[in-house]
């Protein structure tokens, strides 16, 4: 377990596949190594490969087919199953209906089934930083069972003058949130555009991430009111109370934030294909930004009646051809990463 609020470095050597009938490296023969997975699917950035892989001190030393791998006292049949790296969860929020403690064993457990080895849990705490971060530090080193990093939430001008201490501790992420005043019933408070701008600034020089939380609530809480006069209250309504150009506004001014400051942004749960266009406009203005989206608006519609209030989540979900604009946007990394 490492401490956990350090973004553990991957463990595996980087391989290049040219030919997974040859040897990795040479008189691999001779070697012995701690564990061999064979008869397996091999997953890397490059493709898919029906191979097998040494292990040795924690690391993948080779790739090959089975007669090409080194000796092991460990050996472990894949049966064709899929062999891929441990993934990564960037945006999980854990201790928002029950304690922290009892969420950590809970949720961790259910993430390595899933196939995660790292996850990074938000801190929304307007507490100092200097409080909140050692306090899950603790819990989650002794409760965690895979890895565990933190991003905590900007809430105050406190906050922004601990980054320096926070970054001491491990945190180098950092939330803000454009729906101000929303979410002052789960006790977050939003700093404002003053405060984005400094906090920013303050990240750019430390060497950290911006991510930000993009809608206009001044404009959807309008809209609300309309739809709620209309007497809709399907899915739909939920979309059209808060739609999607309330997202891309703010996803635009927060680029432009990222512009002026320097500072590289990172847009948490993405629904809008649109979204592309500001990644284009930052990639030709030398903006560091990147856009992510989760399960949700990746497979359902506004118009999924059967998913019912679990899809009253925000930003709402959209239109399908969000959706495959989404997708559409996964191979480009920068455009749409899940999480």
């Amino acid at each position: 377990m490492v401490s956990a609020t350090q973004i553990p470095r991957c463990r595996s050597s980087r391989i290049t596949i040219n030919n997974v009938n040859e040897l990795r490296n040479p008189g691999i023969f001779e070697l012995v190594v701690d564990l061999v997975v064979n008869n397996a699917k091999v997953v890397t950035s490059e493709g898919i490969y029906d191979a097998g892989i040494a292990v040795e001190d924690g690391k993948i030393t080779a790739i090959a087919k089975e007669p090409n791998l080194p000796k092991s006292d460990k050996v472990i049949d894949a049966k064709g199953l899929p062999v891929m790296p441990g993934a990564i969860d960037p945006h999980v929020h854990l201790g928002l209906y029950n304690p922290f403690g009892e969420d950590v064993p809970d949720s961790t457990m259910v993430q390595a089934i899933g196939g995660l080895t790292t996850t990074m849990h938000s801190i929304l705490d307007k507490r100092s930083l200097k409080v909140s971060v050692p306090e899950l530090t603790e819990i989650a080193n002794k409760n965690a069972y895979i890895d565990m990093t933190f991003y905590a939430a900007i809430m105050s001008m406190q906050h922004i003058l601990e980054l320096p201490a926070a970054f001491e501790l491990g945190v180098t992420s950092f939330k803000h949130f454009t729906n101000r005043p929303e979410y002052e019933m789960l006790n977050i408070l939003h700093p404002d555009d003053g405060e984005f701008y400094l906090s920013f600034a303050k990240i750019k020089e430390l060497g950290g991430v911006a991510m930000v939380h993009c809608e206009d609530f001044e404009i959807a809480r309008k809209l609300t009111e309309r739809v709620k006069a209309s007497g809709a209250k399907d899915l739909a309504a939920w979309n059209d109370s808060r739609p999607d150009y309330c997202e891309q506004l703010k996803i635009w001014e927060m680029a432009v934030m990222a512009k002026i400051t320097g500072c590289p942004l990172y847009v948490v749960h993405n629904t809008v294909a649109t979204a592309k266009e500001v990644v284009d406009w930052a990639d030709g203005n030398g903006v560091e930004m990147y856009i992510e989206t989760t399960p949700a608006y990746l497979f359902f519609v506004k118009t999924d009646q059967k998913i019912g209030v679990l899809g009253k989540v925000n930003p709402p979900i959209r239109t399908r051809g969000h959706v495959e604009g989404l997708w559409q946007g996964i191979p480009a990394q920068k455009q749409c990463s899940p999480s």
